[in-house]
């Protein structure tokens, strides 16, 4: 299985490299994985971002598609744990690992890899953090991602795909960080993106996440 991994950046990004790097760390190598980046001279805007993701993905040629910022910082499994969601429940148009950004709004202290529970760790949101996206080639091919008019592209997108009838999911065990947003650097954890120490749980209580 070929995975087309796409990226849009700048040159003078300070983050670009990092990105790159953790996805190398963290990407399992099982997988073929193609990497297709879209890099400027100068920032462009955001309302030209689509048009660049649409070129780069008419360039790939992977079954499953990453769509990603060029400042996340990957942990862990957060692919196998995607890639699991699409293939078990079909009903999803993408899915995207919980960021730190996330994880805050939704008042979650720590990211499990693993719950017992079903679905396992998955959140059906209206509206996805656009850092990072995975789903298969033909959601892209059946909604195009190109052609929005609005600086809201996540909340435009996210109402299309809804609209077809598919959900969007965020999946709890699988972090990731923004690295363009400091401030969403200070959630409490001893390791992020794996399963909290038990001297962490006793010394934080209210701030390990339990599934509902």
């Amino acid at each position: 299985m070929l995975v087309s991994i796409l990226i849009c950046s700048f040159k003078e990004s300070n983050h670009l490299y990092k990105t790159l790097s953790s996805i190398n760390d963290t990407f399992p190598s099982k997988y073929e994985r193609e990497i297709l980046t879209d890099i400027e001279e100068k920032r462009t805007g955001i309302s030209n971002t689509p048009k660049r993701y649409m070129n780069l993905f008419k360039k790939s040629r992977g079954d499953i598609i990453v769509k990603s910022d060029d400042d996340v910082m990957y942990y862990l499994n957060w692919f196998d744990l995607c890639l699991d969601v699409l293939n078990n429940y079909k009903n999803i148009g993408y899915v995207g690992p919980i960021s730190h950004e996330l994880m805050k709004q939704m008042k979650i202290r720590h990211a499990f890899n693993n719950f017992p529970i079903i679905p396992n760790g998955i959140r059906y949101e209206p509206v996805a953090s656009g850092m990072c996206w995975v789903f298969y080639r033909k959601l892209w091919n059946e909604i195009p991602y190109n052609d929005l008019k609005t600086f809201n592209l996540d909340g435009e997108y996210a109402n299309r795909v809804n609209k077809k009838g598919y959900k969007i999911a965020v999946l709890n065990g699988a972090l990731i960080s923004h690295l363009g947003q400091d401030r969403y650097k200070g959630i409490s954890t001893d390791i992020p993106g794996r399963l909290p120490s038990n001297d962490f749980r006793k010394n934080n209580p209210h701030q390990v996440y339990r599934p509902c």
